[in-house]
């Protein structure tokens, strides 16, 4: 069915699939145990729950929402959002500005991008992952991740990724082989094999023997 509320603190639940609801600003509650739906609530803190193939939109606010499936689309506007995507796979995570948290339960093929803020995000899979200026935490099984200006911490599983991060004091942490950085540059020796990164950023190998970095590559024996 299609479901239109206004604005004010609205509640919604729905047990079908294929709903369509939209709300105005307010401190709205909308719970979904279909799928195959189109949610959309205004400014406010929202707290959103749907089933797979959902699309999600919410304005500013610190929202929450839950969706528990493949081939979603969320998108969070300003605030300290909470993200939660259960079994997520080829899922699209977009959220503004703000300090938030993004947890994917994945198999792979997700695209997420957090705004500026001291965001977190934390998927397994392999994944692409964007983030804006802050002291942001990715921890991610590997993918391609971008992070902006800021002191952040990148740990990485085990599967070959691309890292790229721009100013501030970076720490990579790396649990295998086959990670390509991008960006870290010639600076004091820190290791007997002589990696090559910028001052202030620290290369974290963990199990691996004698890691090294050549032309870029991260490997080890």
């Amino acid at each position: 069915g299609v479901i239109h509320v206004g604005d004010g603190d609205n509640r919604v639940l729905l047990g079908g699939t294929g709903s369509t609801v939209s709300s105005g600003s307010g401190n709205d509650t909308v719970t979904n145990a279909g799928s195959y739906s189109s949610i959309s609530a205004g400014d406010g803190n929202n707290l959103i729950t749907s089933g797979e193939h959902s699309t999600i939109r919410s304005g500013a606010g610190d929202d929450s929402i839950t969706v528990g499936g493949w081939y979603s689309a969320i998108f969070a506007g300003d605030g300290d959002n909470r993200i939660l995507v259960t079994s997520s796979y080829n899922s699209t995570v977009t959220v503004g500005g703000g300090d938030d948290l993004v947890s994917l339960n994945s198999t792979g093929g997700n695209v997420i991008y957090v705004g500026n803020g001291d965001n977190t995000v934390i998927s397994a899979g392999t994944n692409t992952v964007t983030a804006g200026g802050g002291n942001d935490f990715v921890s991610i099984s590997g993918g391609v991740i971008l992070v902006g200006d800021g002191n952040n911490r990148v740990s990485l599983g085990g599967t070959t990724s691309t890292v790229s991060t721009g100013g501030g004091n970076d720490t990579l942490k790396a649990n295998s082989n086959g990670v390509y950085v991008t960006d870290f540059t010639k600076g004091t020796q820190k290791s007997a094999t002589d990696p090559s990164f910028k001052a202030g950023d620290i290369l974290d190998f963990t199990d691996t023997d004698a890691p090294e970095i050549t032309d870029g590559v991260l490997s080890a024996e």
